[in-house]
C-alpha cells in the first residue's frame, strides 16, 4: 500500500509526494491553544512556521460538519495545515453565521501568526457572488450572505466558493499545474465536483457548473434528497456507503460489520473501511459495490470531459490507496471509459481536510494573484435576484425532475 502522503497514478508514472505537507499532530487536544472560548478542542500542529509565511484561514462547510483550519504557505508556495478544528454543522442560517464568525475568531486567536485572508468552500450551487442558490444537503445556506458577516467580524478579505471547486483549483495549483483538464469530485454527505480547464475554473453560463452528484446514473434507483431518483450521490456518496453497510447488516449479510455495530453502537462508511482494512469479506463486498457506483459516475465524466487528472476528495478519500485502486479496477473493466487514455487518478492529499486547505488557498489567490482570480470568475454573473432568492423560491424555480 502506498504511503498516505503519496498519490496513485494508474497510468503508470511514478507516484509523487504531495506538496500539501500535513504535519503530524499530537494525540488529543493540544496544550498550546491560547483560546479561552468554551467548546473548542483545537489541534495545533507540531510546527512553528516562519512569520514571513502568509497564514490563511480555510473553512469547509458540509452537510454534517464544519471544518476550519489555519494554513501557512512556504516560500515555494507549498501549503501546511498548522491548526485544525471541526464542529457539527448548525441546522439554521442564523446559527450557522454565528458558528462561522466564532470559528474564524477562534482560529485567529490560535494561529501562530496573524492570518491575512479567509476562504470558504460550501457544499451546493454557489453563485459567482458567493451566495448559494441551491444546496440539497445544506439548505440553511441558500440565499444567505455568509461573506459579509465574516468580513465585518474579522476585518479580513473573504472569498466563498463551492467546496469541490476549491479542492479542484487547489489541486491544480499545487499538484498538477500542467493539467489541461482536471476534475475533482468530493464524496461526503453528497457528491460535489469541480473542473479546471487550462488553468481556470470552468463555471458554466451561470456559474453553477460542476455538480455531478445529481446526474442520474440509475433511473429506477433510490430517492435522492433533491427529489430525483437514481442520482449519483444517492448511490455513491459517503452517506450512501454508510447506508449500504447498514443494509448489509440488516439483511444478515455482514456479520463482521454487525459485530462492529454492537461494539461501537453504530455502523457507517468508516466502519466499512475499518472492516476492509481488517480483511473482512463482508466489508469487501460492500466496498466493491459502492466503488462500482463511484466508477460509473466517473466513467460518465471521463467520456464527457476527457480529463488528464482526476482528484477524489471528501471524507472517504482518507482511505487513500484502498479507494484509488478499487475505483481504478472498476474503470479498467469499463474499457470504453478507460482504454486509450492516460488518466492520473489521485486521492486528495490530506483526505477530509483537503477542503480546508483548498479554501484557504482560494482565499489567498484573490489577494496574491488578483488577475488569476478574476479569470476564475469570468463567466457571466447571474442577476442578484437569482442568487438571493429564499429557499422556498429556489425550490419553486427549480422543481425536481420526475422519475
Amino acid at each position: 500500500m502506498a504511503p498516505a502522503n503519496q498519490v496513485n497514478n494508474p497510468a503508470g508514472s511514478q507516484a509523487t509526494t504531495t506538496p500539501w505537507r500535513m504535519i503530524s499532530q499530537p494525540a488529543g487536544a493540544c496544550g498550546e491553544c491560547r483560546s479561552t472560548e468554551p467548546g473548542y478542542g483545537c489541534r495545533v500542529r507540531t510546527v512553528d512556521p516562519d512569520a514571513a509565511s502568509p497564514h490563511l484561514i480555510g473553512l469547509d462547510l458540509g452537510g454534517t460538519k464544519l471544518a476550519g483550519g489555519v494554513v501557512a504557505l512556504d516560500a515555494d508556495g507549498r501549503a501546511r495545515l498548522v491548526v485544525e478544528e471541526r464542529v457539527p454543522t448548525p441546522d439554521s442560517s442564523a446559527a450557522l453565521v454565528r458558528a462561522l464568525v466564532d470559528l474564524v475568531a477562534h482560529l485567529r486567536s490560535v494561529s501562530p501568526h496573524p492570518p491575512v485572508a479567509v476562504g470558504a468552500g460550501i457544499a451546493g450551487h454557489i453563485g459567482l457572488d458567493g451566495i448559494a442558490v441551491q444546496a440539497a444537503n445544506t439548505p440553511m445556506v441558500v440565499g444567505v450572505d455568509l461573506a459579509g458577516p465574516l468580513r465585518e467580524a474579522s476585518g479580513l478579505p473573504v472569498r466563498i466558493d463551492n467546496d469541490a471547486n476549491v479542492v479542484a483549483l487547489a489541486a491544480q495549483r499545487q499538484l498538477a499545474p500542467d493539467a489541461r483538464a482536471l476534475v475533482a469530485v468530493t464524496f461526503g454527505t453528497g457528491i460535489g465536483g469541480g473542473l479546471v480547464l487550462d488553468g481556470a475554473l470552468w463555471r458554466g453560463a451561470a456559474g453553477l457548473a460542476g455538480e455531478p452528484g445529481h446526474m442520474v446514473v440509475a433511473a429506477d434507483g433510490p430517492l435522492c434528497r433533491c427529489g430525483q431518483r437514481g442520482c449519483w450521490e444517492a448511490v455513491a456518496s459517503g452517506t450512501a456507503l454508510g447506508e449500504a453497510a447498514r443494509r448489509a447488516v440488516a439483511d444478515g449479510e455482514a456479520p463482521g460489520l454487525a459485530a462492529r455495530w454492537v461494539n461501537s453502537g453504530r455502523v457507517g462508511g468508516q466502519a466499512g473501511v475499518a472492516g476492509l482494512r481488517a480483511g473482512e469479506a463482508d466489508a469487501e463486498a460492500v466496498w466493491q459495490g459502492w466503488t462500482g457506483w463511484v466508477a460509473v459516475g466517473l466513467a460518465n465524466l471521463i467520456q464527457l470531459i476527457d480529463p488528464d487528472v482526476i482528484v477524489l476528495g471528501g471524507g472517504v478519500s482518507a482511505s487513500g490507496e484502498l479507494l484509488a485502486s478499487a475505483v481504478t479496477a472498476h474503470l479498467e473493466a469499463m474499457s470504453v471509459a478507460w482504454s486509450h487514455r492516460r488518466i492520473d487518478l489521485r486521492c486528495a492529499p490530506g483526505g477530509p481536510l483537503a477542503g480546508v486547505v483548498g479554501a484557504a488557498l482560494i482565499g489567498w489567490e484573490d489577494q496574491a494573484v488578483p488577475e488569476r482570480a478574476a479569470a476564475d470568475v469570468a463567466a457571466p454573473n447571474p442577476s442578484r435576484q437569482n442568487v438571493t432568492m429564499s429557499s422556498a423560491t429556489a425550490s419553486a424555480a427549480r422543481p425536481p425532475l420526475q422519475p
